[in-house]
Order: structure tokens, then sequence, then C-alpha cells
């Protein structure tokens, strides 16, 4: 068949949409513009990416490249840039599950091995993350904390806060709270996000394990929603803004599959935070007694007094909260917050590698979900 272009194009014009038709991005139905012809039928992402392919295989007799073909050459090299969007999912460094993702660009770029990472990001917004998902950057630049009435945190009793279910002392809609036109057209359904606000509240929540902020996933908490909830305590308004753009960014690598985030409390984070506790202390005694063969004492003693920090109930706890800040998706977070303030220019020219905070000595970044280390950039 790729012998015959006429074959090709006949089978190009047959994934054409019909124009008076509108097709679900991911169902397999189409309905008339009156929505009265419901059927079953092939789903945007499938014509797409089939005439991107057969756009492919006609490039070398028609010397063109369509903007399909480029997307589904993207569908290649990184599998989740050609999945099509569900329209609740939500973004700030947004996923290809978006309808605001653009590879086409970058698909092209890509294509070019040598043009460095850091250009492809600096003409599309597109880099590839360490767990091996593509991205995108929403500038959130223009975003702000509305003026909404806050109040002071309150409680229904210690049942509630017992059952770890936090009762909003205003519960507001994330639109209520947070001005951020960008990211509501980047993912249709964030607007309407649950978000239980304790504002003017200085110091932790009890109730949040002493922290400030948190994401429920769905179904976690009885006043969230399809997509979850978010409980925010914040004095000021730009502290707001900062936490709920982590918070978001949570929620974003939930539904995208993301790296996520993780808990000083949780499992999974304890039991890396005593393997990388159990490496150092290995590390400080093999030098201790590299010094002391060496007859360098003063050098044996500071080792000493290192591993007793390390052997002891802080260091332990020093080593968990490393390992937490490490976490691959709780990392992202906190880079989304740093970029929040730069130029849109700027942050262009600022590779998103550049915006993590694990330096030097951090333990490397790691994936909650499986327990490994994740590849560099």
């Amino acid at each position: 068949m790729a012998d015959d272009p006429d074959a090709l194009a006949r089978w190009r014009a047959w994934l054409n949409p019909e124009p008076d038709r509108v097709y679900g991005s991911v169902l397999p139905l189409s309905n008339n513009a009156e929505g009265t012809d419901l059927r079953v039928d092939l789903p945007t992402s499938v014509r797409e990416t089939g005439q991107g392919i057969i756009d492919l295989l006609r490039g070398p007799s028609t010397g063109t490249v369509t903007p399909e073909g480029s997307m589904a050459l993207l569908s290649m090299v990184a599998p989740n840039a050609a999945r099509r969007p569900d329209p609740s999912e939500l973004g700030v460094f947004i996923g290809t599950g978006s309808p605001k993702f653009d590879g086409k660009r970058a698909a092209e770029m890509f294509r070019d091995s040598s043009i460095p990472k850091e250009e492809v990001f600096r003409e599309t917004g597109v880099f590839k993350s360490p767990d091996g998902w593509y991205r995108q950057e929403v500038p959130d630049t223009t975003s702000r904390i509305n003026d909404v009435p806050w109040q002071e945190s309150k409680f229904v009793g210690d049942e509630a806060a017992a059952a770890g279910q936090p009762h909003p002392g205003r519960l507001s809609t994330l639109s209520e709270v947070l001005a951020h036109p960008e990211l509501y057209d980047a993912y249709r359904g964030l607007s309407d996000l649950p978000v239980g606000l304790y504002a003017g509240l200085d110091g932790p929540l009890p109730i949040l394990s002493g922290a400030r902020a948190a994401y429920y996933p769905p179904r976690a908490v009885q006043w969230g929603d399809r997509n979850g909830a978010i409980a925010l305590a914040a004095s000021t308004p730009e502290e707001a803004r900062s936490s709920l753009l982590h918070e978001i960014q949570h929620l974003i690598q939930r539904r995208e599959g993301f790296v996520q985030g993780s808990s000083p409390f949780d499992a999974g984070t304890i039991k890396r935070g005593e393997q990388l506790n159990q490496e150092r202390i290995d590390a400080l005694r093999g030098g201790i007694a590299r010094w002391e063969a060496a007859g360098k004492k003063e050098l044996a003693e500071s080792l000493r007094q290192r591993l007793a920090r390390a052997e002891s109930p802080e260091g332990l706890q020093e080593a968990i909260k490393n390992a937490y800040l490490a976490a691959g998706g709780e990392a992202e977070a906190r880079a989304v917050q740093t970029r929040a303030n730069l130029d849109p220019t700027i942050l262009r020219n600022t590779f998103p590698r550049d915006s993590y905070d694990l330096e030097g000595s951090a333990p490397s970044l790691w994936d909650p979900k499986t327990g490994r280390s994740l590849p560099g950039w």
C-alpha cells in the first residue's frame, strides 16, 4: 500500500471527519450538531493519528510532512504525546492529556538529535522530565488570588478531625479563590475543584499532620468531587497562591500518570529515608576506618561526630525528610512554586531542571510508587 499514493490518499480521505458531526476525543462516539444522531464512530485521536501515519508514509512521494505526521512521529518517540485529553484533567506543567498541549514543533525538533533539549524547550515549552513523560509549561505569572471573604478556621468536633476529614472554614471552588485563565483554558473542569479554605490562619493544621496545604485524591474526603479536593491554610494571599500551585501540580501528576509526590509519614518515604541513612552510616564508618589507618585522628573524630548524628533519632528524621523532598512529584511541585513569578521570557530561558532545589549531596530524585531512583535529565 505504501507504494500506491492513490490508495494512501483514499485511506486518508476516509479518515476525514464529516463537517456536520462532533466527534469524541477518546470515546468512540459521534453526534450531529443537533445532538439527535449519536452513533459509534472513530474518535478524533484515532483519526488524527491514522492520518499522521499515512502522511509519514506519503512523505517521500509528496516531499512534505504534515502537522498530523509530526504528531504521529512524536507518538513514536514519546507515546504519551499522542494521547488525547480527558476534559477533566488539570495542569500547571501540563501533560499530553491537555487539549492545549502542542507538541507539533517539538516533534520536528526531536527528530534532530543535534538540537539540545534546552533549545527545544525555549522554542516550544516542551520538555521530557526524569520520569520519562513529556510536559509543557503553562505560565503562572498572571495568576492571582481573588478577593474572597476569608474567615478563621473552624472545625466540627473532634470526630471529624480524628477521621481525617478537614471541615473547611469556607468551602470554595478553585476559580473563586485563584484567577488563572491559562490554567482553566488548558483543562476544562479545573475551575470547579473544591477548596477548603482556612484563610487568615497562622500555624499548621493539626488534621493535615502539621502541613499548611494538601491535595486529596477523589473519594479521600466527603466534600471532594471527581478530581478530589484541596485543603488550604494561608495567612496571606501570596502564600495561598504559591500553595495552591503546588497542590494543583500534585493533581496533574495523578491524572497524567507523572511521578507523584509523597509524605514524610508515608511508609515508602520512611523506608527510603532509612535506606539513605544506612548508606550514610556505612560510608561514615568506612571513612573513619580509613582515616584511623592513615593516622589522621582529627579527621576520624570529625567523622565520628557526624556518625553520632546519623545514628541518632534526629539523624533518621533528617534522612526521612530529605527522602520526602527528593520524591519526584514533590521536587516538581516546588519547582512550579519557584517559577510562578518569573516573566514568561525568563521562563523559556530557564530549563525546568534549573528550578529544582536539590543540589550537592542531596539524594537523587526517586519514584514513590516504585521506590526506585529516577534517571537524570
